[in-house]
């Protein structure tokens, strides 16, 4: 017995729209109306670009949590800064 094509194309479609729906929001608020927080951006973007470069020749894996505190302790020895909200977890 032969289906159709058209009615696979049809159970296939609901599925779809369910992953259209499911991405991440455009806008800066979500769902529950809260803000986005904007991540900090670095202050030099060349001087950090050549850390993540440096990081990159001298681990193997790049990024990790390792590769990326030397990149910023590079970047921060040379001068450079952070701007935007500090998100560090406060300390009770």
């Amino acid at each position: 017995m032969v289906t159709s094509g058209v009615s696979q194309v049809r159970s296939i479609q609901p599925v779809l729209r369910l992953r259209d729906k499911q991405e991440q929001p455009t806008h800066q608020a979500t769902k529950r109306g809260k803000r986005k927080v904007s991540s900090p951006k670095p202050t030099k973007p060349a001087l950090w670009s050549r850390a993540k470069s440096l990081a990159k020749q001298k681990f193997d894996v790049y990024p990790s949590a390792y590769a990326n505190a030397w990149a910023a302790k590079w970047y921060k020895s040379k001068g450079g800064g952070w701007s935007g909200k500090d998100n560090r977890v406060k300390k009770a």
